[in-house]
């Protein structure tokens, strides 16, 4: 069995896309997830996969899912685990910066290598920016709701699907992950 960490990209913002919790664990707990957990309604889901899909099918499965249960086209559905999480937290490249201010955003396909002088246009002084095979490490002092580097910036600029956490949500994805693991 082994540990999950779903995170939904377009689900409860502005009240668009709207799917509750409790919804979202019975409609995995039907595609055979366990012991699944929730944090922030923005769609972090962890649970353990008593399934043989890979990250793909289930990334796959989950969005076809939620667009029969509940009828939301094209929701960004990124699957992890602990360990790729604790990947990109130990490679952040701003260690000096409050946590607050820290984000990641992951994208489907690999940032292309003239991305970061693309993306400079569109940094304000203060932020910093720095491109890994993952995704985009992003410092907004601040803050993430005023950067013109946003997740639909992104999107456009990579042509892909993208989703941003911040760094303390990261932290807290392994350690319910932690915990999840502990009930298989």
């Amino acid at each position: 069995m082994k540990t999950r960490i779903c995170m939904l990209r377009g689900i409860n913002v502005s009240g668009k896309n709207t799917i509750s919790m409790a919804a979202l664990k019975t409609m995995l707990k039907k595609a055979g997830g366990t012991d699944i957990s929730t944090y922030i309604r923005s769609g972090n889901v962890i649970f353990n996969d008593t399934t043989t899909l890979s990250a793909e099918d289930w990334e796959e499965r989950i969005g076809k899912d939620i667009e029969t249960t509940f009828g939301h086209r094209e929701i960004g559905v990124f699957l992890s685990t602990k360990e790729e999480l604790r990947e990109v937290l130990q490679a952040l490249p701003f260690k000096d910066a409050d946590t607050k201010i820290l984000y990641f955003t992951f994208t489907k396909q690999k940032p292309g290598a003239g991305l970061t002088a693309v993306l400079e246009a569109f940094r304000k002084e203060s932020e910093r920016i720095c491109i890994s095979d993952r995704g985009i490490y992003l410092c907004c002092p601040k803050g993430y709701g005023i950067t013109k580097l946003s997740n639909n910036l992104l999107e456009k600029k990579l042509n892909t699907r993208a989703t941003t956490r911040n760094r303390n949500t990261l932290q807290k994805l392994i350690q319910i992950a932690d915990n999840t693991e502990k009930l298989c």
